[in-house]
């Protein structure tokens, strides 16, 4: 175990922050080596059986496809009760047709006898979540689906500036009963207490946050959009879309600025389960690609300048699990081995086309292309020569270097990440990552 830091004197320098995370691996394993540091971690099994636990949260990072039955199963195997399962659209442009297809695949997927509707809130009807009528329908439910779109959308029905409405107090009533929540996309961003609602990486790393100071549901200004969420994670800020669009900049932008210890970023048709036991809340990741831990709890962060050294990051491939608690992480070894730095150019979904892999030049100077930077993190883990790449983020240079006990794994057997070609349940980490100034300034 790595002893504490102690906390840096506030009044020195305030925009300085240090705190340090116990319980990381110290073996030091150049550059990645097979294996996992797991000792210290409880199994989830034990770790989540706790009484009067929140329910359970499966956060997806968008393009779920109505074949993964993995995810579809996590969520309806966590419903509380006999009440129906309750699809609600708010957050689409296209709130019928969102509704009517996430309906027919929970039915799809779902036992016999499990009702699944949909709750008609929308921003055209917003006095809905105020109906007593509405609000009883949302307290009958079993568990809830949001669907993808615009998280803004959900925030200001659900929780305008005036206040809470009766129904996000009885949303909130039920999954604190147990019931599960869960949504895709934007159904994921809204999740966390500050959610990212837009902006570019670039525009993050030069300007920072913007907000909606005015109220009109946009951002005010260039940076990353960070708007109020829906607090069922307010011990992480969530990221979605995540490694297919090249969102990891905006991230760690995100995550420094707010001081959340931890934000994670999903991929696309991938999900992280949360289940809350008695030592808190424990993620799982399940689907057809990866999640970006972003753990800034023991980091020197600079907000104002945006720039840190030894951001803590961990890409984790399904089967894997974090701990929210203490941010530890245990890799799956069962059927994992290193990784050798192929791809599949078969798989971009498209049969007319092959994949074709970037270069490290190509990923140095456009890291936040899709798909680039898991294509980064898959080359350095399955490089015998890897110490450290610093890459182009415009306004701020970013460089990562193995950290402590540096561990890479991938299921050869499992199908590649469609669109990428890396191999399946690619889990690369600790990385460690330092924020600077362009020419060291």
């Amino acid at each position: 175990m790595v002893a504490p830091h102690p906390l840096p004197d506030p009044a020195v320098n305030p925009m300085i922050r240090t705190v340090s995370r116990a319980g990381w691996c110290i073996a030091v394993l150049a550059p990645f080596a097979l294996g996992a540091c797991s000792s210290d971690v409880p199994e989830t099994s034990a770790d989540t059986e706790a009484v009067d636990a929140p329910g359970r949260l499966v956060i997806v990072g968008g393009g779920l496809d109505a074949e993964t039955a993995v995810v579809y199963r996590a969520v309806l195997e966590a419903r509380q009760g006999d009440g129906p399962f309750c699809v609600i659209p708010t957050a689409s442009g296209d709130p019928e047709n969102s509704m009517s297809s996430a309906i027919e695949r929970f039915e799809r997927y779902g036992e016999e006898g499990i009702e699944v509707t949909g709750i008609w809130i929308t921003t055209e009807n917003m006095e809905a979540a105020s109906n007593p009528a509405v609000v009883d329908s949302i307290s009958a439910c079993s568990g809830y689906w949001f669907v993808g779109g615009s998280q803004s959308r959900v925030t200001r029905t659900f929780r305008p500036a005036g206040g809470d409405t009766p129904a996000y107090d009885a949303l909130m009533r039920r999954w604190n009963d147990g019931a599960v929540v869960s949504g895709s996309s934007a159904g994921a961003a809204m999740m966390s207490s500050r959610s990212i609602g837009g902006g570019s990486p670039g525009e993050a790393l030069e300007v920072g946050v913007a907000r909606d100071e005015d109220g009109d549901g946009a951002a005010d200004g260039d940076g990353v959009w960070i708007l109020p969420g829906m607090d069922f994670v307010p011990w992480a800020i969530v990221g979605q879309h995540h490694l297919a669009r090249g969102r990891w900049g905006r991230l760690v932008v995100a995550a420094m600025v707010e001081q959340d210890e931890i934000g994670f970023g999903i991929d696309e048709n991938t999900a992280v389960v949360v289940d809350h036991g008695s030592g808190g809340p424990v993620g799982t990741v399940i689907g057809a690609s990866s999640v970006l831990v972003v753990d800034v709890s023991a980091a020197e962060v600079d907000a104002e300048n945006r720039t840190a050294s030894g951001i803590r990051l961990e890409l984790l491939g399904a089967g894997d699990r974090i701990d929210f608690a203490s941010g530890e992480v245990t890799r799956e070894t069962l059927g994992r081995s290193a990784p050798d730095g192929t791809i599949d150019v078969t798989a971009s979904g498209d049969p007319d086309e092959t994949l074709v892999q970037p270069t490290l030049d190509q990923i140095r100077a456009g890291p936040f292309e899709r798909w680039y930077f898991l294509h980064l993190l898959h080359q350095l883990a399955s490089s015998e020569s890897f110490s450290e790449v610093t890459v182009d983020g415009g306004a701020r240079m970013l460089t990562l270097r193995p950290g402590p006990g540096a561990t890479a794994l991938a299921d050869p057997d499992g199908e590649p990440v469609e669109g990428a070609g890396t191999p399946y349940a690619l889990s690369v980490g600790p990385v460690l990552l330092d924020v600077t100034m362009p020419g060291g300034m």
